[in-house]
């Protein structure tokens, strides 16, 4: 059995790691995400001129958002999908050329902090997760002021 460190764990001695756990939930993260998405898109629509194309859109119903460039075409427009699902969150990134899904699973970190991991992998911050799904979105050179 490995030793750990003080390091490895929260400052706190009396940490509830148990109660950590159970608060890092799938549904309470899915909701932040929301959040986070519709200020990102928000924030990226503003900085495009006025009569721009790429502005985006989010919608949402009970377990799914959509986030997609609203180019005016006929063809699909790109966009990213979050499904809430019962042991994890499916992304799938759909633009005009492909389409890419992946995986997301929480899990405490050494710190006790709740974080995404992406196909079963890393440690990631909201923001980074975010990231990784929209900013091909966000930023093709197309929608660049």
């Amino acid at each position: 059995m490995r030793k750990i460190a003080m390091s490895d764990s929260p400052k706190d001695q009396d940490f509830n790691w148990v109660k950590a756990h159970s608060e890092c939930s799938l549904a309470f993260e899915f909701a932040l995400l929301q959040r986070d998405i519709e200020r990102a898109a928000d924030e990226r629509s503003g900085q495009l001129p006025e009569n721009s194309i790429g502005k985006l859109a989010v919608r949402s119903t009970s377990g799914t958002i959509c986030i997609e460039r609203e180019d005016g075409l006929d063809r699909l427009n790109p966009h990213v999908l979050f499904h809430l699902m019962p042991k994890h969150i499916r992304v799938r990134q759909n633009d005009r050329r492909d389409g890419k899904e992946f995986e997301l699973t929480l899990t405490l970190n050494k710190a006790g902090k709740c974080r995404f991991q992406k196909d079963g992998k890393g440690r990631y911050k909201r923001w980074q997760v975010i990231r990784c799904a929209l900013e091909r979105l966000l930023f093709r050179d197309d929608a660049q002021p």
